[in-house]
């Protein structure tokens, strides 16, 4: 069966160098991902998602501090099935490319912790 929920939490040694390529392989069918906690990942994380996982509803990045707004806005943009998104140490959020793309999302639910 394809794989629809992925939780990789608190696994600090993880890297985009090993994530990219699970995000670019199995995002296809991905529907739940958490990779709270994992301090390797970066934006190229949030555009592989962006491109291989359009049924991606749930994301939870919470203790993640090197993502940006436009990483955040790719993943918005691209995911349309996404509605619910969990971030934390974000210190950019509020750029103007992130605001544009949660007003195009009214139904997405964006918890910063």
């Amino acid at each position: 069966p394809p794989l629809k929920v992925l939780s990789v939490i608190s696994c600090k040694l993880l890297t985009d160098r090993s994530l990219v390529p699970l995000a670019s392989h199995c995002g296809a069918t991905l529907e739940r991902f958490s990779a709270n906690s994992v301090r390797g990942a970066s934006d190229a994380l949030l555009r592989t998602f962006a491109r291989h996982a359009p049924y991606l509803e749930y994301a939870s990045f919470i203790d993640v501090a090197s993502f940006t707004s436009a990483g955040v806005a790719a993943l918005l943009r691209r995911c349309p099935a996404l509605a619910v998104l969990k971030l934390s140490a974000l210190v950019s959020l509020k750029s103007d490319a992130t605001r544009v793309m949660l007003k195009r999302s009214p139904a997405l639910r964006v918890e910063h912790h």
